[in-house]
C-alpha cells in the first residue's frame, strides 16, 4: 500500500488496489505522539540492554567453544591431570566418566 497522489498530506489513509483506506486505530494501542521523552529513552535503553545482553551470550558461547577446545587438546596430548580434567570437564559441560559395560563370550552384558 502506498499514500495516494492525491492524498499525499494526509497520513491518515492509505491507497490499495480497492482505494483509499482509513487507518484504524487497535485498541489499546497508544498514539507515538502521546509517548514523552522519557518514555521512548527508556524503551530505547530497553532495547539497547537487551542487544548488549545478546552479543554477551554470544561471545560467552564462542570463548566456551575456544576453551573446551583447548581443554580437550590439553587432554589428548596428557598435558592435564587427573584432577584438572575432572573439574574442567564438569565445568565445561563434558562428561569424562565412561559407561562400560562387559559382555561375556555369548554377547550378553554382565
Amino acid at each position: 500500500m502506498t499514500a495516494s497522489p492525491a492524498m499525499s498530506g494526509i497520513s491518515t489513509s492509505l491507497t490499495s488496489s480497492r482505494g483509499v483506506l482509513p487507518r484504524q486505530r487497535v485498541k489499546g494501542q497508544i498514539p507515538i505522539s502521546k509517548i514523552k521523552g522519557p518514555k521512548i529513552k527508556a524503551l530505547d535503553q530497553a532495547k539497547s540492554e537487551q542487544r548488549a545482553l545478546r552479543k554477551l551470550r554470544e561471545q560467552v558461547e564462542e570463548n566456551r567453544a575456544a576453551l573446551r577446545e583447548r581443554f580437550l587438546l590439553k587432554l589428548v596430548t596428557g598435558a592435564a591431570t587427573s584432577a584438572e580434567a575432572i573439574e574442567k570437564s564438569q565445568l565445561l559441560g563434558i562428561d569424562l566418566v565412561a559407561r562400560c559395560s562387559r559382555r561375556d563370550p555369548q554377547g550378553r552384558t554382565v
